[in-house]
């Protein structure tokens, strides 16, 4: 049983994956904006990451709490706003246009179109 467990192709795993002029390195676990490193807590890179894993779809807060806060933390919906505004300040500056969209009474997208 294992050897045939073993013969099974791996997935393939993104290593880096770029939207627009952000660039995250999946095993550096670093994120770089035209070249230039950001720094990100771990729960920010986390984030950024799930959206990244899911670009151009609606991801619910509640979607993002499961998937990046660990099982038995109690979080807020409004704990996932302010990471969000955290991360939009360091990957986007004083640019006034994010790639990380607010949809209205759904959630947050990471879009990939028009960046």
């Amino acid at each position: 049983r294992l050897r045939a467990l073993q013969r099974r192709p791996t997935p393939a795993v993104r290593k880096v994956i770029e939207v627009g002029p952000v660039q995250i390195d999946t095993v550096q676990k670093s994120v770089h904006i035209s070249g230039k490193l950001v720094r990100l807590s771990k729960k920010e890179y986390a984030l950024l990451e799930y959206l990244a894993y899911h670009p151009d779809q609606i991801s619910s807060k509640d979607q993002l709490i499961e998937h990046v806060w660990d099982f038995d933390a109690d979080i807020l919906p409004n704990t996932v706003e302010v990471f969000i505004r955290s991360l939009r300040k360091k990957i986007d500056g004083q640019a006034s246009d994010s790639i990380i969209e607010t949809v209205r009474g759904f959630g947050y997208r990471l879009r990939t179109k028009n960046v």
